[in-house]
Protein backbone atom coordinates (compact mmCIF):
# COMPACT_ATOMS: atom_id res chain seq x y z
CA UNK A 1 0.00 0.00 0.00
CA UNK A 2 1.46 3.37 -0.96
CA UNK A 3 0.52 6.88 -0.02
CA UNK A 4 -1.97 8.65 -2.27
CA UNK A 5 -0.24 11.30 -4.33
CA UNK A 6 -1.22 14.86 -3.51
CA UNK A 7 -2.66 16.95 -6.32
CA UNK A 8 -3.92 20.51 -6.72
CA UNK A 9 -7.32 19.28 -5.50
CA UNK A 10 -5.90 17.49 -2.45
CA UNK A 11 -6.59 19.07 0.94
CA UNK A 12 -3.74 20.85 2.67
CA UNK A 13 -4.70 19.24 5.98
CA UNK A 14 -5.84 15.72 6.82
CA UNK A 15 -7.11 14.97 10.33
CA UNK A 16 -6.96 11.30 11.33
CA UNK A 17 -7.90 9.44 14.47
CA UNK A 18 -8.82 5.97 15.67
CA UNK A 19 -11.74 4.89 17.82
CA UNK A 20 -12.22 1.49 19.45
CA UNK A 21 -15.37 2.45 21.34
CA UNK A 22 -18.99 2.51 20.14
CA UNK A 23 -20.65 5.78 19.21
CA UNK A 24 -20.86 8.38 20.76
CA UNK A 25 -17.24 8.02 21.98
CA UNK A 26 -15.97 10.04 19.00
CA UNK A 27 -18.60 12.75 19.40
CA UNK A 28 -16.43 14.85 21.72
CA UNK A 29 -13.61 15.29 19.25
CA UNK A 30 -15.86 15.63 16.21
CA UNK A 31 -18.03 18.31 17.79
CA UNK A 32 -14.88 20.27 18.60
CA UNK A 33 -13.25 20.13 15.17
CA UNK A 34 -15.82 19.35 12.48
CA UNK A 35 -16.96 22.92 11.74
CA UNK A 36 -13.46 24.41 11.78
CA UNK A 37 -12.06 21.59 9.62
CA UNK A 38 -14.76 21.78 6.96
CA UNK A 39 -14.50 25.58 6.90
CA UNK A 40 -10.91 25.34 5.61
CA UNK A 41 -11.46 22.30 3.40
CA UNK A 42 -9.58 19.84 5.61
CA UNK A 43 -10.48 16.17 5.39
CA UNK A 44 -11.37 14.10 8.45
CA UNK A 45 -10.72 10.34 8.42
CA UNK A 46 -11.76 8.14 11.34
CA UNK A 47 -10.91 4.46 11.57
CA UNK A 48 -13.44 2.52 13.63
CA UNK A 49 -12.21 -0.67 15.28
CA UNK A 50 -15.43 -1.32 17.17
CA UNK A 51 -17.77 -1.71 14.23
CA UNK A 52 -20.30 0.56 15.94
CA UNK A 53 -18.14 3.64 16.38
CA UNK A 54 -19.44 5.66 13.44
CA UNK A 55 -21.88 8.54 13.82
CA UNK A 56 -25.27 8.55 12.07
CA UNK A 57 -24.55 9.29 8.37
CA UNK A 58 -26.29 12.68 8.40
CA UNK A 59 -24.47 14.04 11.44
CA UNK A 60 -21.00 14.68 9.96
CA UNK A 61 -21.41 14.09 6.23
CA UNK A 62 -17.86 15.12 5.31
CA UNK A 63 -16.18 12.54 7.55
CA UNK A 64 -14.65 9.50 5.86
CA UNK A 65 -15.14 6.39 8.00
CA UNK A 66 -12.97 3.29 7.73
CA UNK A 67 -14.32 0.23 9.52
CA UNK A 68 -11.94 -2.49 10.72
CA UNK A 69 -13.56 -4.39 13.61
CA UNK A 70 -11.04 -5.81 16.05
CA UNK A 71 -8.09 -3.72 14.85
CA UNK A 72 -5.85 -2.05 17.44
CA UNK A 73 -5.50 1.72 17.69
CA UNK A 74 -2.08 1.40 16.02
CA UNK A 75 -3.56 -0.49 13.07
CA UNK A 76 -6.49 1.91 12.86
CA UNK A 77 -4.29 5.00 12.77
CA UNK A 78 -2.17 3.31 10.12
CA UNK A 79 -5.22 2.74 7.92
CA UNK A 80 -6.45 6.29 8.37
CA UNK A 81 -3.04 7.81 7.62
CA UNK A 82 -2.57 5.58 4.56
CA UNK A 83 -5.95 6.80 3.25
CA UNK A 84 -5.17 10.48 3.85
CA UNK A 85 -4.36 12.89 1.02
CA UNK A 86 -3.20 16.06 2.75
CA UNK A 87 0.30 17.48 2.75
CA UNK A 88 -0.05 17.92 6.52
CA UNK A 89 -1.47 15.08 8.64
CA UNK A 90 -2.81 15.90 12.10
CA UNK A 91 -3.45 13.16 14.64
CA UNK A 92 -5.59 13.31 17.76
CA UNK A 93 -7.72 10.91 19.82
CA UNK A 94 -11.43 10.27 20.19
CA UNK A 95 -11.29 11.35 23.85
CA UNK A 96 -9.72 14.73 23.10
CA UNK A 97 -11.36 18.11 22.59
CA UNK A 98 -9.63 20.41 20.12
CA UNK A 99 -9.37 24.16 20.67
CA UNK A 100 -11.70 26.21 18.41
CA UNK A 101 -8.72 27.43 16.34
CA UNK A 102 -6.83 24.12 16.29
CA UNK A 103 -6.88 23.68 12.52
CA UNK A 104 -5.84 27.27 11.86
CA UNK A 105 -3.01 26.98 14.37
CA UNK A 106 -1.75 23.80 12.71
CA UNK A 107 -1.57 25.47 9.31
CA UNK A 108 0.06 28.57 10.79
CA UNK A 109 2.70 26.49 12.61
CA UNK A 110 3.65 24.59 9.47
CA UNK A 111 3.91 27.85 7.53
CA UNK A 112 6.10 29.32 10.26
CA UNK A 113 8.33 26.23 10.46
CA UNK A 114 8.59 24.87 6.92
CA UNK A 115 11.72 22.97 7.95
CA UNK A 116 9.80 21.00 10.61
CA UNK A 117 8.95 17.39 9.76
CA UNK A 118 6.75 17.01 12.85
CA UNK A 119 5.14 19.61 15.09
CA UNK A 120 3.62 18.67 18.43
CA UNK A 121 1.17 20.85 20.30
CA UNK A 122 0.13 21.29 23.90
CA UNK A 123 -2.13 18.88 25.80
CA UNK A 124 -4.21 20.02 28.76
CA UNK A 125 -6.05 17.85 31.27
CA UNK A 126 -9.78 17.91 30.56
CA UNK A 127 -10.59 15.76 33.62
CA UNK A 128 -8.98 17.66 36.45
CA UNK A 129 -11.18 17.12 39.51
CA UNK A 130 -9.66 13.93 40.92
CA UNK A 131 -6.04 13.11 41.68
CA UNK A 132 -6.33 9.67 40.05
CA UNK A 133 -7.26 11.38 36.78
CA UNK A 134 -4.27 13.70 37.15
CA UNK A 135 -2.02 10.68 37.68
CA UNK A 136 -3.42 9.02 34.56
CA UNK A 137 -2.81 12.22 32.60
CA UNK A 138 0.61 13.22 33.93
CA UNK A 139 2.34 9.91 33.25
CA UNK A 140 2.01 10.45 29.51
CA UNK A 141 1.48 14.20 29.16
CA UNK A 142 3.19 16.14 31.95
CA UNK A 143 5.84 17.52 29.60
CA UNK A 144 3.24 18.79 27.14
CA UNK A 145 1.24 21.02 29.46
CA UNK A 146 1.45 24.64 28.32
CA UNK A 147 3.42 26.79 28.13
CA UNK A 148 5.81 25.12 25.71
CA UNK A 149 8.79 26.53 23.81
CA UNK A 150 8.11 27.23 20.16
CA UNK A 151 11.25 25.80 18.63
CA UNK A 152 13.03 22.58 17.76
CA UNK A 153 12.88 19.89 20.44
CA UNK A 154 14.14 16.35 20.89
CA UNK A 155 10.83 15.11 22.30
CA UNK A 156 7.27 16.08 21.37
CA UNK A 157 3.78 14.89 22.18
CA UNK A 158 2.30 11.72 20.78
CA UNK A 159 -1.03 10.83 19.25
CA UNK A 160 -3.11 13.26 21.34
CA UNK A 161 -1.86 16.28 19.38
CA UNK A 162 0.83 15.75 16.78
CA UNK A 163 1.19 16.72 13.13
CA UNK A 164 3.38 15.39 10.33
CA UNK A 165 4.47 16.67 6.99
CA UNK A 166 3.82 13.90 4.50
CA UNK A 167 7.49 13.77 3.53
CA UNK A 168 8.31 12.58 7.07
CA UNK A 169 6.16 9.45 6.91
CA UNK A 170 7.45 6.10 5.64
CA UNK A 171 6.24 4.87 2.27
CA UNK A 172 4.46 2.53 2.31
CA UNK A 173 3.03 3.25 5.75
CA UNK A 174 3.30 0.11 7.94
CA UNK A 175 -0.06 -1.67 8.04
CA UNK A 176 0.48 -2.55 11.71
CA UNK A 177 1.20 1.06 12.58
CA UNK A 178 4.23 2.63 14.18
CA UNK A 179 5.82 2.66 17.59
CA UNK A 180 5.70 6.45 17.64
CA UNK A 181 8.58 6.85 20.09
CA UNK A 182 10.96 4.70 18.05
CA UNK A 183 9.83 6.38 14.84
CA UNK A 184 10.65 9.83 16.18
CA UNK A 185 14.10 8.71 17.33
CA UNK A 186 14.79 7.26 13.89
CA UNK A 187 13.47 10.39 12.18
CA UNK A 188 15.79 12.62 14.21
CA UNK A 189 18.72 10.25 13.60
CA UNK A 190 18.36 10.76 9.85
CA UNK A 191 18.13 14.54 10.16
CA UNK A 192 14.42 15.07 10.69
CA UNK A 193 13.32 18.09 12.71
CA UNK A 194 10.77 18.02 15.54
CA UNK A 195 9.17 21.25 16.78
CA UNK A 196 6.67 22.24 19.44
CA UNK A 197 4.04 24.97 19.23
CA UNK A 198 1.66 25.35 22.17
CA UNK A 199 -0.79 27.41 20.12
CA UNK A 200 -1.94 24.03 18.79
CA UNK A 201 -3.94 22.87 21.82
CA UNK A 202 -6.23 20.00 22.81
CA UNK A 203 -7.79 18.86 26.08
CA UNK A 204 -7.35 15.19 27.02
CA UNK A 205 -10.70 14.09 28.47
CA UNK A 206 -10.37 10.63 30.02
CA UNK A 207 -11.68 9.59 33.43
CA UNK A 208 -11.30 5.84 33.89
CA UNK A 209 -11.47 5.48 37.66
CA UNK A 210 -8.83 3.74 39.74
CA UNK A 211 -8.94 0.28 38.17
CA UNK A 212 -9.41 1.57 34.64
CA UNK A 213 -6.43 3.93 34.98
CA UNK A 214 -4.24 1.16 36.36
CA UNK A 215 -5.18 -1.28 33.59
CA UNK A 216 -4.85 1.16 30.71
CA UNK A 217 -1.29 1.88 31.85
CA UNK A 218 -0.55 -1.81 32.35
CA UNK A 219 -1.56 -2.46 28.74
CA UNK A 220 0.31 0.63 27.53
CA UNK A 221 3.47 -0.54 29.29
CA UNK A 222 3.17 -4.06 27.92
CA UNK A 223 2.44 -2.81 24.40
CA UNK A 224 5.40 -0.45 24.20
CA UNK A 225 7.83 -2.92 25.79
CA UNK A 226 6.52 -5.73 23.59
CA UNK A 227 7.03 -3.67 20.44
CA UNK A 228 10.51 -2.68 21.58
CA UNK A 229 11.40 -6.29 22.42
CA UNK A 230 11.07 -7.30 18.78
CA UNK A 231 13.76 -4.75 17.81
CA UNK A 232 16.40 -5.78 20.37
CA UNK A 233 19.30 -8.18 20.02
CA UNK A 234 20.31 -10.31 23.01
CA UNK A 235 22.70 -7.83 24.61
CA UNK A 236 20.34 -4.82 24.64
CA UNK A 237 17.48 -7.15 25.63
CA UNK A 238 19.39 -8.30 28.72
CA UNK A 239 20.33 -4.71 29.60
CA UNK A 240 16.72 -3.64 29.35
CA UNK A 241 15.62 -6.65 31.39
CA UNK A 242 17.78 -5.40 34.27
CA UNK A 243 16.05 -2.03 34.01
CA UNK A 244 12.50 -3.40 34.00
CA UNK A 245 13.29 -5.66 36.95
CA UNK A 246 14.04 -2.55 39.02
CA UNK A 247 10.30 -1.86 39.29
CA UNK A 248 10.23 -0.74 42.97
CA UNK A 249 13.16 1.62 42.51
CA UNK A 250 11.65 3.13 39.36
CA UNK A 251 8.30 3.72 41.05
CA UNK A 252 9.89 5.36 44.09
CA UNK A 253 12.00 7.58 41.86
CA UNK A 254 9.63 8.44 39.04
CA UNK A 255 6.41 9.18 40.92
CA UNK A 256 7.87 12.17 42.78
CA UNK A 257 10.05 13.10 39.79
CA UNK A 258 7.03 13.52 37.49
CA UNK A 259 5.17 15.55 40.09
CA UNK A 260 8.13 17.75 41.00
CA UNK A 261 9.05 18.33 37.36
CA UNK A 262 5.51 19.50 36.65
CA UNK A 263 5.34 21.65 39.77
CA UNK A 264 8.70 23.28 39.00
CA UNK A 265 8.24 23.90 35.29
CA UNK A 266 4.49 24.63 35.29
CA UNK A 267 3.69 26.27 38.66
CA UNK A 268 0.02 26.74 37.79
CA UNK A 269 -0.34 22.94 38.01
CA UNK A 270 1.64 22.59 41.26
CA UNK A 271 -1.24 21.59 43.51
CA UNK A 272 -2.68 18.76 41.40
CA UNK A 273 0.80 17.53 40.49
CA UNK A 274 1.94 17.20 44.09
CA UNK A 275 -1.42 15.89 45.26
CA UNK A 276 -1.35 13.10 42.71
CA UNK A 277 1.96 11.56 43.91
CA UNK A 278 0.35 8.57 45.73
CA UNK A 279 -1.76 7.73 42.71
CA UNK A 280 1.21 8.20 40.40
CA UNK A 281 3.03 5.54 42.41
CA UNK A 282 0.07 3.14 42.16
CA UNK A 283 -0.45 3.60 38.43
CA UNK A 284 3.27 3.41 37.69
CA UNK A 285 3.38 0.02 39.45
CA UNK A 286 0.93 -1.28 36.87
CA UNK A 287 2.71 0.44 33.99
CA UNK A 288 6.08 -1.04 34.88
CA UNK A 289 4.54 -4.47 35.56
CA UNK A 290 3.18 -4.28 32.02
CA UNK A 291 6.63 -3.36 30.74
CA UNK A 292 8.13 -6.39 32.49
CA UNK A 293 5.58 -8.77 30.98
CA UNK A 294 5.93 -7.18 27.55
CA UNK A 295 9.70 -7.49 27.68
CA UNK A 296 9.50 -11.15 28.61
CA UNK A 297 6.50 -12.32 26.57
CA UNK A 298 5.74 -9.67 23.97
CA UNK A 299 2.71 -7.38 23.65
CA UNK A 300 0.10 -10.14 23.72
CA UNK A 301 -3.43 -8.73 23.38
CA UNK A 302 -2.53 -5.42 25.05
CA UNK A 303 -2.45 -3.31 21.84
CA UNK A 304 -6.11 -4.21 21.31
CA UNK A 305 -7.03 -3.05 24.82
CA UNK A 306 -5.79 0.51 24.38
CA UNK A 307 -8.14 3.33 23.52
Amino acid sequence: MSHPQTSPSSPVLSIVLATTQPWPAARLVLDSLYAQATAIGAEIIIADGNGRGAAPPSRYPAVRWITAPGASVFQLRARAIAASRGEIIAVTEDHCRAAPDWCQRILAAHREYPQADMIGGAVENGTDRQYIDWANFLIANDRFLPPLPRNEQSFITGQANVTYKRRALPTPYPVEGLDEGSFRQALRARGGKLYTDDRMRVWHVQSLGIWGSCMIHFHDGRTLAGFKRAQLSLGPWLARLVKVLLLPVRVLGNAPRIALRTAWRKPVYRRPALGSVPWLAVVLCFHYAGELLGHLAGPGSSPHRLQ
